[in-house]
């Protein structure tokens, strides 16, 4: 196979690794949600301008109770709707995309569940429910911003106060969006969060202990409810949750038993290296 000059070669090669990971745009202006287009015959017909297009097109969202049937055809055999904007739980409130994908993503006794299955179409249902996840909370603080405890700032004002002189570039005004502390993750959260470490060693003054915790996908935890022929890297959800259950027993441990002696502040901190 011939590459092209000046681009990489192995830009369309398949993956070699067992690694999971989802890229998402910074920006966009093409709306909040991600679309699906369908039809049920699609026929190519010419426009008055001359211009070919198909007709008998119609648009859905990621909220669509089809998007998930259709998107993930062998997830989802019998055609059963996925997840939309009118579910509720038993106590009528509203069940978010969030705990819905926890409840899939959950084996139980005496059902089959042809997601768990999924080997690498796993990866992609996982990595697609986490998008939608964090687009929607996104999407909430983007449109309450007025009920958010923040300093507001106008766009205009920010663009006097950074450039000093005459020359404004009209494409830098417009309204600021602010991520509170409570978005995990965001700027606010992660400089609140260093801030509270540093002003807790300023306090104590010393540091004890550093102590690193691995995960080893296999764990007999781990192994042990591996499904026939899966391997670990099949299963990320069980991965992170056999290591999230070992954490907290080791904090216990450090915490509430003081095995290294009485324990009067402490900073974990969860990194998922790719």
């Amino acid at each position: 196979m011939c590459a092209t000059p000046n681009k990489y070669s192995g830009y369309n090669n398949l993956p070699t690794v067992d690694e999971v990971a989802v890229i998402i745009p910074g920006t966009s202006n093409q709306g909040d949600n991600r679309d699906i287009i369908l039809s049920r015959r699609p026929t190519l017909i010419n426009s008055d301008d001359g211009k070919k297009h198909y007709q008998n097109l119609q648009r859905i969202s990621d909220g669509h109770p089809a998007y998930a049937p259709l998107h993930y055809v062998l997830l989802f055999p019998y055609g059963e709707p996925g997840w939309h904007w009118d579910l509720k739980l038993t106590t009528g409130k509203r069940l978010t995309l969030h705990q819905y994908a926890a409840f899939r993503l959950h084996d139980r006794q005496n059902e089959f569940s042809t997601i768990l299955h999924g080997g690498q179409l796993l990866h992609h249902y996982i990595v697609d429910m986490f998008a939608g996840i964090d687009q929607n909370r996104l999407h909430w603080l983007t449109n309450n911003q007025s009920q958010l405890r923040l300093s507001h700032v106008q766009g205009m004002e920010d663009a006097l106060h950074e450039q000093q002189d005459d020359h404004i570039t009209l494409s830098n005004i417009g309204q600021r969006i602010f991520l509170p502390s409570s978005y995990s993750g965001g700027p606010q959260d992660i400089h609140q969060c260093f801030q509270d470490s540093m002003g807790i060693a300023r306090h104590f003054k010393k540091i004890d202990i550093f102590l690193t915790i691995t995960a080893n996908p296999n764990w007999p935890e781990i192994k042990r409810e591996l499904l026939p022929t899966q391997q670990p890297h099949d299963h990320p959800d069980l991965i992170a949750r056999v290591f999230k259950m070992k954490s907290d027993a080791l904090m216990h441990l450090i915490t509430q038993k003081g095995i290294f002696g009485p324990c009067v502040a402490h900073v974990k901190t969860t990194q998922f290296q790719k």
